[in-house]
């Protein structure tokens, strides 16, 4: 039995035949083998399969840290506006001060209504849309604005429809609408850019000014997103 031989006959119709003769330990060979490559196979998809479902999970895991620190750097940019607004507050404060001691008659100053810091700097973000990459750039008695709009849910390729409306808001905690001349209605799917320039108030100069407040309306009137960019963050 141990001296017997496979025969393997190879035959082509243009051809002569072809014989070769395989020992079993040959034959037995090739079938481990490809049993082998089977298994490799298989294992392979396996492992596949399942560092593809560790890596979403852990895309997840990012993304929810993410949207985290994006919502930390919101707040805390929020406090940082409202401890400089405060610094100016105070800055006015000692002022008035200086000027009642100085022995000013004040009996018929008109006094000035209080600031109301969350209309100034309080923020909205119902997680719909965003302004991000917002800049300010001054030329002559004009600001070039430019910013971005992103939508919050990039798996989302529905087509959102709105406005975006801009103010100035002075150090004095004044809030003034700014005009532009390009429409400022929005269709996207996913982000829109905007390059626009607005003309600086003739009441205001530069150093008056204390940033660029951006509010996004979706669907038109419905605020989705509020907020104060000092002028200190977004200046070229």
């Amino acid at each position: 039995m141990s001296h017997k031989k496979f025969s393997v006959l190879v035959m082509r119709d243009d051809s002569k035949v072809w014989r070769m003769r395989v020992h079993p330990f040959m034959f037995k060979l090739v079938m481990y083998f490809l049993g082998f490559l089977v298994v490799c196979a298989g294992t392979g998809m396996y492992g596949g399969y399942y560092f593809w479902k560790d890596n979403r999970v852990l895309n997840s895991r990012i993304q929810s840290m993410q949207r985290t620190i994006a919502t930390s750097q919101m707040e805390l940019k929020r406090l940082r506006n409202i401890e400089l607004l405060l610094q100016e507050d105070e800055t006015h404060e000692d002022i008035h001060s200086l000027m009642v001691g100085s022995g000013e008659d004040t009996a018929n100053r008109t006094a000035e209504p209080p600031i109301d810091l969350l209309q100034i700097l309080g923020s909205i973000d119902k997680h719909v849309l965003i302004a991000s990459n917002v800049q300010v750039k001054f030329i002559g008695k004009s600001m070039n604005i430019s910013f971005d709009i992103n939508k919050r849910d990039q798996d989302n390729h529905n087509t959102i429809k709105g406005d975006v409306k801009m103010h100035l808001v002075s150090v004095n905690g004044e809030i003034f609408p700014l005009d532009s001349q390009k429409e400022m209605f929005f269709e996207l799917r996913k982000m829109k850019q905007y390059r626009v320039r607005v003309p600086i108030p003739d009441s205001y100069s530069k150093d008056d000014i204390f940033g660029i407040r951006i509010t996004i309306n979706h669907p038109p009137h419905e605020t989705v997103f509020c907020e104060t960019y000092p002028l200190s963050d977004i200046l070229l």
